[in-house]
């Protein structure tokens, strides 16, 4: 290869003396090996893996040149050429109960048959599709999960790689791909009889590099670990050290796992990976290793992993054309550089040089593989080589039964004697497991409980050497090769109390060691809710709180401490106006405590609503969004903007966004399909609810099983905010239900809390916020109990569960405990059981529902009187709702109802009247407090000096007859006030 410069003569002549002389140099120092790896790829896009026939031919083929294991590839994208507890078979599967995995093993190890064949378990890591998704199944990775794909960071965010067909990868950096990767790992490992492991595409993808960096890796979740992580806010960019950095360290943290957990149950396990080698020069010494593009263009620091020894084998796909000699991409010089390095940097552990025979003439695939026999300057080599790829072994279109029977037997295509397989090899043994002289640790790292695993908890170890390991993002850690002996470790996590344990390490072996680190801190699970209660009744405040170690409590008015109240609730009795004012409760444990946030308590004098009347009216057909199939079904007011807003499917998931006092549209909300997907059939968005702050929740509708079931959550209702998921999954994993019907949500910032209910049955769910913005269910089981229709919040602890055929129950619930009773019954002579929907409003006692009759109506209850009574009334167009379903809310002095095919009623509340100024208050920053015995209607608040002469101050509603006002004349000599009802 390297005549071609020369003149045809003289390369004629030269050429012969060039070969003779080689014959004779080979001839002379080249001897039969009999200890090598000898390897080759298969992968499962052509058939040599789809039938007992097709591997029974490769391995007679193998067996015959003498190769003596077999890297066969039995999983692609997300699918399986075994049976996988967790994805689904291939497709080109003729017989699907065909097992090709273990028919391969057992034929493999078969030695009737000729000599041994290893069987290395080859699998594509993070790829997960190729082309298009709707030929997906229902149970492959992709389908269940497609919001665990990476993401880049151009414009909107595209999830695909890139190219023609698009290639569809989860991405390294989610804790959820890091847990199915895992899961599909060792699944394979533990059932099946392989000799080894193998991993491919265990780095981020090639596709679409920006100035030489990664531009992949965007999922949301996994740039939310990198901001917490690093204390910062929006993107990094894609040359940011720090994030390449970290997602570099995601997928060596799986590989670590993975080489531990699996040598933990099969000691003699080998665990490879096929690593780049790009770059048409090579690299030639470790300094250059950071500038390459296997370090910072695909985040995979494979010279670190066998520096640790988490890999076994090292296989570097040393895809090269070996003819290639022209500057500046000489490529026989690239190969050759790459094969010295990777056995420079072997450190303990092996490596098999991996040829892209298919690149290279059948000569030049013979001369490669020789390569692997050689020894480098500072006297290394590999173990052997693995070929790519079984189905094409050359680049020529020549018959592969050519290069399998030059690898046994003299031909032209190689001077060199013997050739290179002439007699069987065996695959050389690797001490550290045949004869090992270390052991390794593992375990987990947990906070409170085994299941909150915590992320870069520092565990250090000391004993006859000393290491400080970091737990990953599924709480794992583990050390690789320590010196046999007894050792002491500390593992350490902030708002944690720091653990020491002892343990033990044994040559060969893998020792366990989980920490469960207890907390330091006092959670508050609920903090005091305000409350509105009338002169003279009891007021009950109530904290909960965990610890993990003994609480102790002191309830503060205005800050200062409250004698003897020094329990979880305290009980103002026989409220005066006195007792108005904020109550808090300091929480303390052994560690130290903190003070809860404050709840005020407002108190009024009672109020009483008689009735309500049609303020608009929505009918179905008056508008595009409103129908008569079912498609509307959530409807919630936000006390903040004052708007009313409609989820509906007709034409595409959406929220509209009506004004609340005409039913006028204002406009959509942002419901963008990339965070809006999933749910049963076109049911991505179903029902709504609103915060205290203005927040807005929606849910989609699932079957069960449930784990479909998603929370979105927008900042407020303007057009342009973005939302993001605030839960994904199964609300109750051990109990399949429908998921989606009913939905409330109460409270704001880290106090929200959402209620929902399944369909049938008595399953409830509460889901609370530590952080405002993501939340964690807590399950509930009320025998007897239904709120498969209607469900909505209550006073204190309960809310009220109502369905068609049952009576309306309230329940009081402990969050701390997940439990709760039923704490009262109304008869349905009273709420009829054709009552569905409900909505609440506990401050002014009353309860109002959607009732399926005929014609349907909308029903509102006073629950102030014993027994409770219905006010009033209001009829639906006569329609039928043949789904019971509709949504029911309360705001300011209005209540608004929807009923599903009939549109939608908005309704005034009707106060007691007349209205009476029982006092009037000042308040701090010039503010005025005026306490009436008004029903929450707007009003008009005027003021006067003389009586005579009155200006208008504001007009608002008031909050059970509670009115704060600004007034620029309060240093009047007299001021007086009134209000108007418009």
């Amino acid at each position: 290869m390297y005549l071609y410069s020369m003149s045809p003569m003289l390369k004629t002549f030269l050429g012969c003396c060039y070969c003779t002389l080689a014959v004779l140099f080979f001839s002379q120092t080249a001897s039969a090996k009999t200890n090598e790896f000898r390897g080759i790829w298969t992968d499962a896009w052509q058939n040599h893996l789809h039938s007992a026939s097709a591997i029974d031919a490769m391995l007679a083929q193998m067996r015959s040149a003498n190769l003596n294991a077999v890297v066969g590839q039995i999983r692609r994208r997300g699918d399986s050429l075994y049976v996988s507890n967790y994805e689904p078979k291939i497709s080109q599967l003729a017989n699907n109960s065909f097992d090709p995995l273990a028919y391969l093993t057992q034929q493999a190890h078969n030695t009737n048959n000729g000599p041994r064949i290893e069987v290395h378990a080859w699998i594509v890591t993070y790829p997960i599709w190729s082309g298009a998704t709707n030929t997906l199944v229902t149970n492959h990775p992709l389908y269940l999960h497609p919001d665990w794909l990476s993401r880049s960071n151009s414009v909107n965010g595209p999830v695909h790689t890139g190219g023609a067909s698009p290639r569809w990868q989860f991405d390294p950096a989610h804790p959820e791909v890091q847990k199915h990767t895992f899961n599909v790992a060792m699944d394979i490992i533990s059932r099946y009889d392989v000799d080894g492991f193998n991993f491919d595409y265990i780095r981020y993808p090639e596709y679409g590099q920006v100035g030489n960096y990664q531009p992949w890796g965007y999922n949301p979740v996994s740039v939310a670990r990198f901001n917490a992580k690093y204390g910062r806010t929006g993107e990094p960019a894609p040359d940011d050290p720090d994030w390449s950095e970290f997602r570099r360290d995601q997928v060596t943290a799986l590989l670590r796992k993975i080489y531990l957990s699996a040598i933990a149950i099969k000691p003699h396990v080998k665990i490879s990976a096929d690593t780049i080698t790009w770059g048409h020069h090579g690299v030639t010494n470790t300094a250059q290793w950071s500038t390459n593009a296997a370090y910072y263009g695909v985040l995979q620091d494979w010279r670190s992993w066998m520096e640790e020894g988490i890999l076994d084998l090292n296989i570097p796909m040393n895809y090269y054309r070996h003819h290639n000699t022209i500057e500046p991409q000489n490529h026989a010089k690239a190969y050759t550089n790459w094969a010295n390095f990777a056995m420079d940097h072997a450190y303990n552990r092996q490596v098999a040089i991996g040829p892209g025979l298919y690149l290279n003439s059948i000569e030049n695939g013979l001369v490669q593989l020789r390569h692997s026999r050689s020894v480098t300057a500072a006297g290394n080599s590999a173990v052997g080589s693995c070929g790519y790829v079984f189905h094409q072994t050359n680049k020529d279109g020549q018959a592969n039964s050519i290069f399998y029977n030059a690898l046994v037997n003299p031909t032209a295509y190689d001077p060199v004697t013997p050739p290179m397989y002439a007699q069987p090899a065996t695959i050389p043994p690797m001490p550290w497991k045949t004869a090992p002289i270390r052991g390794h640790l593992k375990g987990f790292v947990s906070g409170s409980s085994p299941t909150n695993y915590l992320e870069d908890g520092a565990i250090t170890i000391t004993g006859p050497e000393s290491r400080t390991l970091y737990s990953d993002v599924t709480g794992f850690y583990g050390a690789v090769d320590l010196v046999p002996g007894n050792y002491s470790a500390t593992a350490s996590f902030p708002g944690y109390a720091d653990v020491t344990s002892n343990f033990t390490v044994t040559a060969g072996l893998v020792a366990d060691l989980d920490f469960l680190l207890p907390s330091t801190a006092v959670h508050f699970v609920e903090h005091p809710a305000g409350l509105v209660t009338a002169v003279g009744t009891d007021a009950t405040f109530s904290v909960t709180a965990t610890s993990e170690t003994a609480l102790s409590y002191q309830w503060l008015f205005n800050n200062f401490e409250i004698p003897g109240a020094t329990g979880s609730a305290f009980t103002r009795t026989n409220v005066q106006y006195s007792h108005e004012g904020n109550y808090s409760v300091a929480v303390s444990n052994s560690f130290g405590g903190t003070i809860s946030s404050n709840a005020f308590l407002r108190v009024v004098s009672p109020l009483r609503t008689t009735g309500m009347e049609l303020l608009w009216n929505l009918p179905p057909g008056s508008r595009p969004y409103l129908t008569t199939n079912g498609t509307e079904r959530g409807l919630a007011y936000n006390s903040v903007s004052g708007n009313l807003l409609l989820a509906s499917r007709a034409g595409g998931a959406k929220i509209y966004v009506l004004n609340a006092d005409t039913g006028a549209e204002i406009r959509t909300m942002n419901t963008d399909t990339d965070v809006i997907q999933g749910g049963y059939q076109d049911f991505t968005l179903q029902m709504l609810g609103t915060g205290e702050d203005g927040a807005v929740y929606g849910c989609n509708m699932v079957l069960a099983p449930g784990n479909g079931f998603k929370i979105y959550r927008w900042n407020n209702d303007a057009a342009e905010t973005v939302p993001t998921v605030a839960f994904s999954g199964n609300p109750w994993p051990a109990n399949e239900q429908r998921w989606g019907d009913t939905f409330d949500v109460r409270g704001s910032g880290t106090n929200t809390l959402i209620l929902v209910g399944a369909r049938t049955g008595s399953s409830f769910c509460i889901l609370t916020t530590e952080n405002g913005v993501d939340f964690t269910p807590r399950t509930f089981s009320v025998p007897s109990v239904t709120g498969g229709l209607g469900l909505a919040f209550g006073l204190g602890n309960t809310f009220w569960g109502k369905n068609i055929a049952n009576s309306l129950k309230q329940v009081e619930f402990d969050l701390a405990t997940q439990t709760a009773n039923i704490v009262n019954t109304i008869s349905t002579a009273i709420v009829p059981d054709a009552v569905t929907a409900i909505g609440v409003n506990p401050a002014l006692d009353l309860i109002a529902g959607v009732t399926i009759e005929t014609p349907d109506a909308f029903h509102l209850y006073d629950f102030l009187s014993a027994p409770p009574a219905l006010i009033a009334s209001e009829n639906f167009p006569d329609l039928p709702n043949v789904n019971g379903t509709g949504s029911v809310d309360f705001g300011r002095d209005r209540v608004y109802a929807l009923n599903s095919n009939n549109g939608i009623l908005a309704l005034r509340l009707i106060p007691r009247w007349p209205i009476s100024i029982q006092s009037v208050m000042p308040l701090e920053n010039g503010k005025i407090g005026l306490l009436t015995d008004s029903d929450p209607v707007a009003q008009s608040i005027e003021a006067s000096s003389d009586l005579i002469e009155w200006q208008v101050l504001t007009t608002q509603s008031p909050t059970n007859g509670y009115f704060e006002i600004t007034d620029p004349e309060t240093n009047s000599t007299h001021r007086f006030y009134r209000t108007k009802v418009p």
